[in-house]
């Protein structure tokens, strides 16, 4: 019997597919299953290169996701914490790697680097984060 103080976890995985010139393509999975696209700014080599601000990718690696208000967008947005030379890192809606400065953007991705039903895509994200709240689940995204 699990006592009220213990959580269990949720796994995310965030694939990220392709990495162009100025943008990261990707695909957002919770529990395996997909759940939509992902778009990101230019992903750098961490090792090599340094973070320019609204230009880059955030590192690879393991981030919990937390639901928190954005002044930006007046409304709740699930923000990734402890993100390495970032601060504000959200996965949010847009259209273009032009709606990001170093956000994940969600949808249904489109050619030329475009999203379409991203405002759709976001709150199915929402929806999933805000039913592991509820029941008292971290939710974990490992971004590779």
């Amino acid at each position: 019997m699990r006592t009220k103080k213990e959580t269990t976890r949720i796994d995310w995985e965030l694939k990220r597919m392709a990495r162009k010139e100025d943008c990261t393509l990707g695909c957002l999975y919770c529990n395996g299953v997909k759940v939509c696209d992902t778009l990101e700014p230019h992903c750098i080599d961490w090792q090599k290169e340094k973070k320019v601000y609204g230009q880059t990718a955030i590192p690879e690696g393991e981030y919990r996701c937390v639901i928190g208000y954005s002044t930006r967008f007046k409304a709740q947005r699930p923000y990734l914490e402890n993100v390495p030379h970032f601060s504000g890192i959200m996965i949010h809606e847009g259209r273009d790697v032009r709606s990001t400065k170093g956000c994940i953007l969600v949808g249904t991705l489109l050619p030329h680097e475009r999203l379409i039903y991203s405002k759709v895509a976001l709150e199915k994200v929402m929806e999933k984060l805000r039913y592991a709240e509820k029941s008292g689940q971290e939710v974990w995204i490992t971004i590779y």
